[in-house]
């Protein structure tokens, strides 16, 4: 709520700092949840796992968007129609470009996980 409270409202004063910790997190997040679907995925013998890895790393973008909707009708309150299209504009804009950055944050950093344990794999 902070994080989109100073970049709607206009105080930036501590957005910044917020936004490199959140950024950081995210992509943790990313990476560990995308690896550990994986590794179940691949436990159970399905090997098709590039998108459901990808939709489930960027799946947070989902939640930002819903986050977005409240935030619109519970705190912004804004009354013109310009103001409305412009912030789901950029909202959808800003959900969409986290999705396609944070699925691809978890394929690529699962695809290097599972190079690393199949390349400790020895076969005699």
């Amino acid at each position: 709520m902070y994080l989109m409270k100073s970049i709607w409202k206009s105080s930036f004063y501590y957005m910044f700092g917020f936004l490199l910790f959140s950024i950081i997190l995210q992509t943790i997040l990313s990476t560990q949840i995308a690896i550990i679907i994986t590794y179940f995925q691949l436990c159970k013998k399905n090997y098709k796992w590039w998108w459901k890895c990808f939709v489930v790393a960027g799946s947070p973008a989902i939640w930002i968007f819903l986050f977005s909707i409240y935030y619109y009708v519970d705190i912004l309150k804004v009354k013109l129609i310009s103001s409305t299209i412009m912030y789901f504009s950029y909202m959808l804009i800003i959900s969409f470009s986290l999705f396609i950055i944070s699925g691809s944050i978890g394929v690529i950093s699962t695809f290097f996980f599972l190079k690393k344990i199949y390349s400790m794999i020895k076969i005699n």
